[in-house]
């Protein structure tokens, strides 16, 4: 796949992928694992110009975080459904991603993720559905958020709830960020916290 501007690999049954080249023309993974549902990982390969990789994980059902590299998606700018599915995925080691603008449903039933790192989504825009139903996401650690987003159905308490507002950007008009479904969503204040560019209070709108 040396040089080639998009790659996608509709392959079932693959386990590992031993070799895959590619080169920085790398601009779109879109698909490109999706659905790979056998698939637990594969060696580090170039994404230094990629652009969009949306559902580039998308359904892979047997992913192990232990056999994935650590890419850096630092040019990225859509993700939309990134790892929507991923059930065996506990963590997420990559960095990047910080020039994100689109990321709905990015971590969508993701049901074995425990934390996701501190990674900056200062830039993006809209963040709708971005990890719900996550059912093993007790910590989240990103920062910068500065769109409507929804956590909801996760299993964070009142101190990772906390933790999550107070990581939240400074938005330039109001925005909601939903957490109903959480274990410690009544005690984090509200149900769906809302903040403000001046002051990223919690408030009790929409409960």
């Amino acid at each position: 796949m040396t040089g080639v501007q998009t790659c996608a690999l509709p392959i079932s049954g693959l386990n590992t992928i031993g070799t895959l080249t590619t080169t920085s023309n790398l601009q779109y993974t879109a698909s490109m694992f999706q659905s790979c549902t056998t698939l637990e990982g594969m060696p580090l390969f170039d994404v230094s110009n990629v652009i969009t990789s949306t559902a580039m994980f998308s359904g892979c059902t047997n992913l192990k975080a232990e056999s994935l590299p650590a890419f850096n998606f630092a040019n990225v700018t859509t993700a939309t459904t990134m790892f929507t599915g991923c059930y065996s995925l506990v963590s997420i080691p990559m960095t990047g991603f910080s020039k994100v603008t689109v990321a709905t449903s990015m971590f969508n039933t993701a049901n074995s993720i425990t934390s996701l790192p501190a990674l900056n989504f200062a830039n993006a825009t809209t963040l709708t559905t971005f990890a719900t139903t996550c059912n093993s996401l007790g910590n989240v650690a990103i920062t910068g958020i500065r769109a409507t987003t929804d956590f909801s159905n996760n299993l964070m308490g009142q101190s990772a709830l906390e933790t999550l507002f107070t990581n939240l950007g400074s938005p330039a008009t109001t925005q909601t960020i939903t957490i109903t479904g959480n274990y410690g969503a009544d005690t984090a204040v509200s149900k769906t916290a809302t903040w403000t560019a001046t002051n990223k209070k919690i408030g009790r709108a929409h409960v």
